[in-house]
Order: structure tokens, then C-alpha cells, then sequence
């Protein structure tokens, strides 16, 4: 079983950051020397009047070199988590920053998810292993509900609640004292450069 997945198959959703392009997974992991960035601050574009969004991600192209047919610097994955049943959409510019940024609802709720949520996510460097194949059974694992993706076009990359990946460096959903089952989920289209952020629900 691999090590992303739950080892109860009645279990869905992942244990660890992960992306899913053509039916293959590589994971992310804390790295002191990685060149993939956790949070910091949001790239060009990526903010935008009366909402409120975080960096996730920053992912280098020139990192992953299954991606290097891509024309773009860098994917960079913000996210409304302040907005309760947020969404966002947003085309990735070719120097990595966000153009035509679009958020849904497009306010931010108080308290929401939680109190005194960070304005910003702490910088932790990650790194990023080799793609594995897996197979059908296991990549429907992956998420709680069907994105409606083309795997053969889109990369997607899903993050797990830090109830489920213990070295996150912050609660990206509930309070800390709160185990959840929200997974937050970007679909990268590489024909288009186009993402789409929501999140996936048991």
C-alpha cells in the first residue's frame, strides 16, 4: 500500500501532499534544502479586493522534470480558505504569477474556518520524489469525490488536513483541536494554464 494512502481501504483521501498527472503519483516531504515553498507570501496576482487568500504551494518547474514540457516559470497554488465553501480560479501566467484571478464566495466569512487564522502560512521548504504508476483502485483513493479531471490533460495536486499529515506546518481547515477530513485540491490544465482550487469533502 503506498505510504500516501490510508492502510484501511474503506479510507478515502491521502496522508500526504501529493500530485496526480496520468495516472501516476509522486509525494511531497519536508526538505530543509527543497526548492518547492509552503506558504509565504502570495505571488503577483494573486490577490484580489475584498477576498482573502493564502500561498500554498509554490511548485519550480525546472523541479520536476516530468513537468518540463510546461511554459511556465513556476505553478503557484493559492487558496480562499477564509471563504466557507471557497473556490477559486485562476490562469498561471508564464514568469509563475496569477492573472484573472476569480473567487468564490467572494468574501471572506469571520472566524472561518477558524479563530485567529494565520494572515499568512509559514515558509517550509518541501521536495518532490519521482512519479510512480497506481492503479485504478488506488488513484480513486485519492480523493472523496470526482473532481470530473482529465488525467491524460491535468495535474492535480491535493493536500491533506493536518489531522491526516501530522507535518504540516499549520491547520489549513478546522481548529487544531478538531480532526477534519477536508482536502484542498487544485486541477492544473496544461493545455490552458488554467487552475481550479476547491476542496474535496468526505
Amino acid at each position: 500500500m503506498p505510504t500516501y494512502l490510508h492502510l484501511d481501504p474503506d479510507d478515502y483521501g491521502v496522508t500526504k501532499p501529493v500530485i496526480f498527472w496520468q495516472q501516476k503519483v509522486a509525494v511531497l516531504t519536508p526538505s530543509p534544502d527543497g526548492p518547492i515553498v509552503f506558504g509565504g507570501p502570495l505571488p503577483k496576482g494573486g490577490n484580489l479586493d475584498g477576498a482573502i487568500l493564502h500561498s500554498v504551494f509554490s511548485i519550480p518547474i525546472c523541479a520536476i522534470p516530468s513537468f518540463k514540457m510546461l511554459e511556465i516559470e513556476s505553478l503557484p497554488l493559492v487558496f480562499p480558505f477564509r471563504h466557507d465553501g471557497g473556490r477559486a480560479e485562476y490562469t498561471v501566467a508564464r514568469d509563475g504569477n496569477v492573472d484573472g484571478l476569480e473567487v468564490e464566495p467572494p468574501e471572506p466569512e469571520d472566524g472561518w474556518p477558524y479563530p485567529e487564522y494565520p494572515q499568512a502560512f509559514p515558509i517550509v521548504r518541501y521536495e518532490c520524489s519521482e512519479f510512480e504508476p497506481i492503479d485504478e483502485e488506488q488513484s480513486l483513493r485519492l480523493l472523496h469525490q470526482d473532481p470530473g479531471a482529465d488525467t491524460d490533460r491535468d495535474i492535480l495536486v491535493i493536500i491533506p488536513s493536518r489531522s491526516n499529515d501530522p507535518s504540516l506546518p499549520v491547520n489549513l481547515w478546522n481548529d487544531p483541536q478538531d480532526e477534519d477530513c477536508v482536502q484542498c485540491v487544485f486541477i492544473f490544465n496544461t493545455e490552458t494554464n488554467e487552475v481550479a482550487a476547491f476542496n474535496d469533502v468526505d
